[in-house]
């Protein structure tokens, strides 16, 4: 998985408004990953990223209180995606 300094700029910065404000997400390493594997790895089965996005909701709800849908741009990211920009 590549790190967060190998993001695109449309990764980093959804990445940054749902989690920055929060210093201890935007550090998790951990989530890091469940989130680009989710979201911007496009070799993962469906399958897998199904169950990867339950175990990044999951980690985000039981680790920081955080509702990963609530806080998370998804017009953004369908809008990046639709433009190939992800």
């Amino acid at each position: 998985m590549a790190g967060i300094n190998d993001w695109s700029n449309v990764e980093f910065n959804l990445y940054n408004d749902a989690l920055g404000h929060h210093p201890d997400m935007f550090e998790d390493r951990w989530l890091q990953t469940l989130y680009d594997a989710a979201l911007f790895d496009h070799d993962v089965s469906t399958a897998d990223r199904t169950a990867i996005l339950s175990a990044l909701r999951d980690r985000m709800w039981e680790d920081y209180g955080v509702d990963f849908d609530d806080v998370f741009d998804w017009e953004a990211y369908r809008e990046a995606y639709d433009n190939a920009q992800v």
